[in-house]
């Protein structure tokens, strides 16, 4: 607070200067109330009243390319009465009021905003009361919550001929209340985003800090980013990236005794990517390496560990219907005194036929196949997945306005291991540590799915449309856990408009879900409807600029899970001039509870 009442004062002598010089003043804003009513939440009422009030005003000192200024303050108060409630602190059926009180302001200064320095400065503050009076039985309780929030944020720029920009800012934001203590936040950064041919480099450092009062915790972080792109030509590209985290922690152990403790995170990271992808040639190459670093200190232990990883691929257009691609990669981890190291090779094939055409009819097969290595410290796995997938579609044009649409697709995968080894340590008899290797064939899984679709459309001359599909869908396993899952999903949908200014659509969903799985005794029918009709008026009762909404959303589960939600939702705005109403009325259900919302809204603009 007192540090943006500096930067105020400060900026008192040049405001004083240009006060004469002050250009045309806008001004906007506006006053509004609102009233809410919930009925048969939790067995309980409640009422809400708020006033809302804001105005924002903007001009320029002298001439605008010197400075802009603009600012505004909002008002909120919002009163809350609860009754009828169930709860404990409404056993005897009593009243508990929430009264709430918010003002927040904004200040904006621009200094020469077209220039090459611009200079920007932006206060924010905000006062909030929260005054909850609960009777229930004597004696009477009175609890209050006020706090404030202040924020300021500093920002200096500088634009070279070369288009480099450079930029340094301060922020600073504080919250305080009675109860809790205050939060402070101080962070002071630097950047510079340097452009020069085809090389680009972004540096960004910042250094923060946040103390709590009431718990002595006190958060130390310094960050620093160096990235560096380079682009030789369109088809090529190199991203390096280094960075620096340092994180300390200082705390009280507990908030009653004066015990303390701290604690320090480390973390650096290092890497290059290479990105090779000519426009002209069927092939594409990408890779890099990464080098990870983090030490931590804690009162409790403390850890350490380095990580280096490498990667590459390679993607290959053999031709318009054949591609391969392959890539690897590598992981040497060393952790807390033990080192493990993980490396992986995967090579794929896919092959997409032609379109084939017959009688409208149009046809597709694909197919695939890869081969995965693995292999590190304590497991090497060596697997086979392939796949089998074809399939096809026709369209019937019924007449100038609808159309049948039929697709089926059919698809087989299939994963086999080839060799599973797992690497154990044990103790020899003379107690020392020795590793025991299994080898094996591993297990072998495969599933088959089915798709179909049917949908029907129709374009009506009056502008409507409608759409009524249905899908059907069949997945099994053909291994030993013989899983399966069938699934029906049946839709409509209509959109009508009724006239110039009004419409009308509906739509309806129906899904039928069935899933068995044997080897665990599990087995589950789950049906659900859900159901939608929203009508539109622009212009109800021939008032222009009087509008109705109204929608009603309908939901079923046919299981003991499932939940039942019923909503009608009807809405009634009114503009003219300056002056905005509304009026709404929700009903909701529930599970078979039934609750009602009712909310009005009255504001003028001006």
């Amino acid at each position: 607070m007192v540090m943006a009442m500096l930067v105020l004062l400060a900026l008192a002598w040049p405001v004083h200067v240009f006060a004469v010089s002050l250009g045309p003043v806008e001004v906007s804003g506006s006053v509004g109330y609102s009233y809410r009513w919930l009925s048969g939440t939790s067995n309980a009422d409640s009422t809400s009243y708020q006033w809302l009030a804001n105005t924002h005003a903007s001009s320029y000192l002298w001439q605008p390319w010197l400075a802009t200024v603009e600012g505004g303050i909002t008002f909120a108060r919002d009163t809350t009465e609860f009754s009828g409630g169930s709860s404990a602190s409404m056993a005897d059926g009593g009243l508990v009021n929430n009264e709430a009180t918010i003002v927040t302001g904004e200040f904006n200064l621009n200094v020469l905003p077209q220039s090459k320095a611009p200079f920007g400065l932006r206060y924010l503050a905000s006062n909030s009361r929260i005054d909850a009076t609960r009777i229930s039985s004597a004696p009477v309780m009175f609890t209050d919550i006020e706090f404030d929030t202040t924020r300021l944020e500093l920002r200096q720029s500088y634009l070279n001929d070369q288009n480099d920009r450079f930029m340094v800012r301060y922020d600073s934001s504080s919250w305080s209340s009675a109860s809790d203590g205050s939060y402070d936040d101080v962070l002071l950064g630097a950047e510079a985003d340097v452009r020069r041919g085809k090389q680009n480099v972004l540096v960004k450092l910042s250094q923060g800090t946040t103390d709590h009062s009431l718990s002595k915790l006190r958060n130390e972080s310094v960050i620093f980013d160096l990235s560096h792109f380079y682009l030789p030509s369109p088809s090529f590209r190199i991203d390096n990236k280094a960075s620096y985290y340092t994180f300390d922690r200082s705390f009280r152990v507990t908030s009653a005794s004066s015990t303390y403790g701290s604690s320090t995170t480390d973390i650096m990271q290092a890497s290059s990517f290479f990105f090779w992808r000519p426009d002209a040639r069927p092939w594409s190459m990408s890779g890099g390496v990464r080098v990870y670093d983090l030490q931590g200190n804690a009162p409790v232990a403390s850890s350490d560990s380095l990580s280096v990883s490498a990667s590459g691929g390679f993607f290959y257009q053999l031709s318009r219907k054949w591609r391969f691609d392959a890539s690897a990669a590598f992981t040497n981890t060393q952790s807390n005194g033990s080192e493990t190291q993980l490396a992986r090779q995967q090579a794929g094939l896919l092959y997409q036929s032609d379109l084939y055409e017959k009688s409208g009819f149009i046809y597709r097969w694909f197919a695939t196949g890869s081969l995965d290595n693995q292999s590190g410290e304590e497991t090497a796995r060596q697997t086979v997945t392939s796949s089998l997938s074809h399939n096809g579609q026709k369209t019937w044009f019924l007449s100038e306005i609808s159309s049948l649409n039929v697709s089926l697709g059919q698809s087989i995968n299939g994963a086999y291991r080839i060799n599973d080894e797992a690497v154990t340590l044990y103790q020899d008899h003379q107690g020392s540590l020795a590793t025991r290797q299994y080898a094996g064939i591993g297990a072998s899984n495969a599933r088959l799915d089915h798709t179909g679709t049917v949908a029907w459309n129709q374009a009506a001359g009056g502008g409507g449309n409608s759409t009524v599909q249905m899908t059907l869908s069949d997945s099994r396993a053909l291994t030993d856990t013989t899983d399966q899952q069938q699934l029906v999903n049946f839709q409509v949908l209509r959109v009508q408009p009724l006239n110039r200014s009004s419409f009308l659509s509906g739509n309806l969903t129906v899904q039928y879900v069935r899933q068995e799985f044997p080897q665990l005794g599990v087995g589950t029918d789950v049906a659900t409807a859900t159901g939608r009709v929203d009508y539109q008026h622009s212009n109800i009762f021939g008032v222009t600029n009087l509008r109705f909404l109204s929608n009603l959303f309908v939901s079923r589960a046919a299981a003991e899970a499932g939940i039942d939600r019923a909503e009608w939702d009807n809405r009634l705005d009114y503009m003219i001039g300056l002056l905005d109403t509304s009026l709404s009325l929700r009903l909701i259900q529930i599970d078979g509870q039934n609750s009602s919302l009712v909310m009005a809204r009255i504001a003028r603009r001006f």
